[in-house]
């Protein structure tokens, strides 16, 4: 690489990172792993991705913005603003220890229901299995991300709307609800809130731990903060609380019996 193109990586390692979540994401249902949803949901640190694939991210939020220009200009209704908060549309559960949030609600044609919107960029490869198979079975990964935001918001239809990076093209599908994969979706959850999440994987070299956000946090002890939510002896509430299960009341700030949180390992 150049010396330019060092500088420019260099600059996005150093950006500060992003606050965690601290909310079980549509965003990561499609991982097999509970104790990945676990960990977001207890606000472990993420592991810093490589430079370009902040780079990747970026573009990607550029991309949504002209997607939602080009859907508006083909005389769709589409409401990327929630009037109420100003923000996504916002979905949650539990106080907010689940939560979605969606790219907005369009209105394909007047006189017809609002269905939820969610915009993906992809390069072509990606782009023609979508085509086809259909996003269900060419990218799992957002069909449950869809599902889980039908579950929370109630409403049970979601435009899926594919851009191809390498050449512009568009492709949209309307996805239905899927109850079977809703249930499965809650009985995660119900797994993950009852403490008893386990590692997909044997050690960290699977394939499936490569790319994982929480990979440090889950095989390299990675630095914590001393917080109720990190705590083993917690366990998440309605309301976005924690309860303390050791001294069976509502948890406050931590105390000398903090015992950093970790998930099962896998049987």
């Amino acid at each position: 690489m150049g010396v330019i193109s060092d500088r420019i990586d260099d600059y996005y390692a150093g950006a500060p990172r992003g606050r965690p979540s601290f909310s079980i994401s549509a965003g990561v249902m499609g991982n097999p792993c509970n104790a990945l949803l676990a960990f977001a949901l207890r606000g472990f640190p993420d592991t810093p991705p490589p430079p370009h694939v902040k780079r990747i991210f970026r573009d990607g939020h550029r991309i949504e913005d002209d997607v939602l220009a080009d859907l508006k200009s083909a005389g769709c209704t589409v409401l990327d603003r929630d009037p109420v908060t100003g923000s996504q549309y916002t979905y949650v559960a539990l106080g907010g220890h689940i939560k979605s949030k969606a790219d907005g609600l369009i209105q394909v044609n007047i006189g017809d229901p609002f269905h939820l919107l969610e915009i993906k960029s992809m390069n072509g490869d990606s782009f023609a299995q979508v085509k086809r198979l259909g996003v269900k079975y060419a990218m799992p990964k957002y069909y449950q991300q869809m599902v889980l935001e039908m579950g929370l918001s109630g409403i049970h239809t979601c435009m899926f709307v594919a851009y191809c990076k390498d050449n512009s093209r568009y492709h949209d599908e309307l996805v239905a609800f899927d109850e079977h994969l809703w249930d499965v979706q809650r009985a995660r959850i119900d797994i993950v809130l009852r403490n008893e999440a386990r590692k997909v994987a044997t050690g960290e070299t699977d394939w499936r731990c490569k790319d994982c956000f929480k990979r440090e946090a889950c095989w390299s002890g990675a630095q914590v903060a001393t917080a109720c939510s990190t705590c083993a002896h917690a366990s998440a509430q309605d309301g976005r609380s924690w309860w303390c299960q050791l001294w069976n009341k509502a948890a406050g700030t931590p105390c000398s019996d903090w015992r950093r949180y970790e998930p099962g390992p896998r049987v």
